[in-house]
């Protein structure tokens, strides 16, 4: 018998979920059309919209893709990857890259503060 910790688990499950998440994102995702409704209007009324998530672009944009479509990028001000939370509220001088979606490079400018 293998006894598994909760964590364990989670690390067992973690990779089998993004593989589905980015080949097939309808095994996991539910589409909600009031969603982007929401999104939309919230941004008419002038209101600063994000998206961070500790999954990799590619996994995000697969989701996001399905979710809306492929200008799922417009409804958000600040989409925030690989974002390592909860330590991304504490960790002091952490710090951002630019990320090319067209290249898949995040070697660009570093920067310290959101607005980049």
């Amino acid at each position: 018998y293998h006894i598994f910790t909760f964590q364990a688990s989670i690390d067992k499950a973690h990779p089998l979920f993004h593989l589905a998440a980015a080949s097939d994102p309808k095994i996991i995702l539910e589409k909600d059309p009031e969603l982007k409704i929401m999104l939309e209007r919230l941004k008419v009324e002038g209101k600063t919209t994000f998206l961070m998530t500790n999954s990799p672009f590619d996994i995000v944009n697969a989701g996001m893709t399905y979710m809306f479509d492929e200008n799922w990028r417009t409804l958000f001000d600040i989409v925030i990857v690989n974002a390592k939370k909860p330590s991304f509220f504490t960790a002091a001088g952490r710090h951002f890259r630019v990320y090319s979606p067209k290249t898949g490079d995040s070697s660009g400018k570093e920067s310290t503060i959101l607005g980049l």
